[in-house]
Formats: structure tokens, C-alpha cells, sequence
């Protein structure tokens, strides 16, 4: 087994490191069971460790874990999801249902990015099918109309 000079004197990383030990099950493994990191290091989870840990987190951390996916994907921030859900006064944007086994989801227009609300689950998926397409919409009033006289 090699082991880098500057780990074992200096405390650091090394990226010739051939062997690592992982700090969540204590088992000596190869480098390519370890995720490499941003910054060209390796992570000390190796990757059954990390990935125990991620869903562990994620289930203690639902709430969190939404806003942080929402703002990485969306742009909006924790005050502005609860501007938002205040605004709706926790209800669906077009059903005014309250959402109880799920959050709302945050609407957004596909093209610009700009978001427009939040929705229930139902709600949303019923855009998404028409592709926010208003014309698609439109045909679908006049079809449900059709079918009441």
C-alpha cells in the first residue's frame, strides 16, 4: 500500500492517494470508491457511505432539502417560497385547495424562468400535460362546455 507523504505528516489531502480509509464504515478502500470534490478532493465518505448519509439527510430534512433543490433549480430563496405560500395563504394558486399530504409545488414558466405561484400537485401536473400552452386551454373550456349542454 502506498500512503502519501504530505497525509501522513501534514494532515492533508493527497490526489496520489491509491488507498483510502472511509470515515462512515471504517473500511480501507480504493480511490474510485470515493466521489472527487470540486476542489480535486477526495470526499472521506466513500460512495455506499455518502449515499446512506444523502437519503438519511434527506429524510430528516424533507423541508430543506425542497427549498435547497428549489433554489438551486429556480433561483428563489426560503423568504420568497414563504412570500409566496403567505400570499396563497397556503392554497392552490387555480384550485384554492389546501395541500395536506404534500407541499404546493412552485409554478414557472418554462420559457423565462419567471415563476408564477404555487399549485397543488393536481394543479400543476395539469399545466405541465398542456404545456402551458393557453390556446390548449381554451379548446379544453370549450370541449367541457360542449359536454354540458
Amino acid at each position: 500500500m502506498i500512503i502519501c507523504f504530505l497525509l501522513v505528516t501534514y494532515g492533508y489531502q493527497c490526489k496520489e492517494i491509491i488507498m483510502k480509509l472511509c470515515k462512515g464504515c471504517l473500511v480501507e478502500k480504493d480511490k474510485s470508491e470515493f466521489y472527487l470534490n470540486k476542489t480535486g478532493f477526495y470526499h472521506p465518505y466513500c460512495k455506499p457511505c455518502n449515499s446512506i448519509r444523502s437519503r438519511d439527510w434527506k429524510r430528516e430534512n424533507k423541508q430543506k432539502h425542497y427549498l435547497n433543490k428549489i433554489k438551486d433549480k429556480l433561483k428563489i430563496t426560503q423568504e420568497q417560497y414563504e412570500a409566496l405560500f403567505k400570499k396563497y395563504n397556503g392554497k392552490c394558486a387555480i384550485c384554492f385547495k389546501e395541500e395536506n399530504s404534500r407541499r404546493l409545488s412552485v409554478d414557472h414558466c418554462h420559457k423565462s424562468g419567471a415563476i408564477r405561484g404555487l399549485l397543488c400537485r393536481t394543479c400543476n401536473i395539469a399545466l405541465g400535460y398542456l404545456n402551458d400552452d393557453i390556446e390548449l386551454f381554451k379548446n379544453a373550456i370549450l370541449y367541457l362546455n360542449e359536454g354540458t349542454k
